[in-house]
């Protein structure tokens, strides 16, 4: 006989007792009632244990140790004791068996044994290694209740409190979609014993429905709570208000070209008021009145021209929420720009020109939202401004912080 006839690795390493302290009644690891008499025995499809209940109320659990047979052995010796224990020590199992598996009874602890194969002359052939194991109690948890029951796409607060008993620190929290999607496994940031949890979800596990949420403790125990949680905008409208720095690059100025030496313009103010209005899982959809204004210096040696542009105009806003915390906007709209230039001939005073003309606008911003309402955005907008047949062409950087007012 072959030494690769070696009995195999243990089918499960790790065994499961079940869900309450060594002894006491308890649930079995599906969840399942307790066996109703002393006779009645469940073992479950590819269980590695079953328990009976004795007739003083008690549970008695019985492991399940299985190996590969040989076709080819007689029977197996099966020596199992503590892991660490001195070898010198008598084991705490001895057995022969003609079966490949051996049925024990072990407190929660770390174990290791070993088996030696007999031919079918009764010889011992094969002997395999020490293989270890590990015997853990499971607790069964409880999920009396989570708080809050719905968590809105608008809101920051993402974090939800489950209370009841038995909840782990090795436990696993998982948020599970009603109508059949992935999972998705949450992050305990606050523990108050094993009764109370604070549990925060991915970003992306957010989105509108309905979800269960369950608690696994080590050993394959669980409890859930069934639409436990629902996610979904909690107001109709949003409202947000943002000022800031915008300074203009000018890209290209048909009608003054030759009297605007400088490129870039650092003075520059904006402002701006956003009404989303419609509020879907692809993306917010609103207007935006806004407001801007900067100024440049130009002219020649002996003519200084100081020009003022106040911008007035109404966008149409999109945005995307790239997580809950980061936000993509897109905006196109147009309005009236005001411009004053100022002429100045060496010290004396020149013309002032006046003049209102119309424009367009185009924009890209990120926007990152804090806990309080409070948020940044950073964004650049392309703006021409048409005066007859001329226009000026150019690029507003921007970069505000704003509130959320509703």
């Amino acid at each position: 006989m072959a030494a690769d006839r070696v009995p195999a690795l243990l089918v499960a390493l790790l065994l499961v007792l079940a869900a309450a302290p060594w002894g006491a009644p308890a649930a079995s690891a599906e969840g399942a009632e307790e066996p109703a008499a002393a006779e009645d025995q469940m073992i479950a499809e590819g269980s590695s244990f079953y328990f009976t209940k004795r007739e003083d109320g008690q549970i008695e659990f019985t492991q399940i140790l299985r190996w590969e047979a040989d076709p080819e052995a007689l029977d197996f010796r099966f020596i199992l004791r503590a892991k660490g224990a001195d070898p010198s020590a008598p084991p705490l199992v001895d057995q022969r068996t003609a079966q490949a598996e051996a049925k024990v009874k072990l407190a929660p602890g770390d174990y290791e044994y070993k088996i030696i194969t007999f031919n079918l002359l009764g010889k011992a052939e094969a002997d395999s290694d020490w293989i270890p194991f590990s015997v853990v109690k499971a607790e069964l948890p409880v999920l009396a209740k989570a708080k809050p029951s719905a968590i809105y796409m608008d809101s920051l607060d993402g974090k939800v409190t489950l209370t009841g008993d038995k909840l782990l620190p090795e436990g696993a929290v998982t948020l599970v979609p009603k109508d059949g999607g992935a999972p998705f496994k949450g992050t305990v940031v606050k523990r108050v014993g094993d009764k109370e949890i604070v549990v925060v979800f991915p970003d992306k596990a957010y989105a509108q429905g309905v979800y269960g949420i369950s608690f696994r403790n080590p050993g394959g125990l669980t409890a859930t709570i069934d639409d436990a949680l629902t996610v979904k905008f909690q107001r109709p409208i949003d409202l947000l208000v943002s000022c800031g720095y915008s300074p203009y690059i000018s890209l290209k100025d048909t009608w003054l070209v030759q009297n605007w030496p400088k490129t870039f313009n650092p003075a520059g103010l904006s402002a701006g008021l956003d009404l989303y209005f419609i509020k879907k899982w692809w993306g917010f959809v609103g207007v935006e009145p806004d407001f801007s204004w900067r100024r440049m210096n130009g002219g020649d040696a002996g003519a200084a021209i100081t020009s003022d542009y106040f911008l007035a105009g109404l966008n149409a806003v999109f945005k995307y929420r790239l997580t809950r915390y980061l936000h993509g906007v897109a905006r196109l709209g147009g309005g009236i720009s005001k411009s004053r230039h100022v002429f100045d001939y060496d010290g004396f005073d020149g013309p002032t020109i006046d003049s209102s003309d119309p424009y367009m606008r185009f924009g890209l911003a990120l926007q990152y939202f804090t806990a309080v309402r409070l948020y940044g955005e950073v964004g650049a907008d392309l703006t021409d401004i048409f005066l007859l047949s001329h226009y000026a062409m150019g690029i507003t950087p921007r970069a505000c912080i704003g509130f959320k007012l509703y």
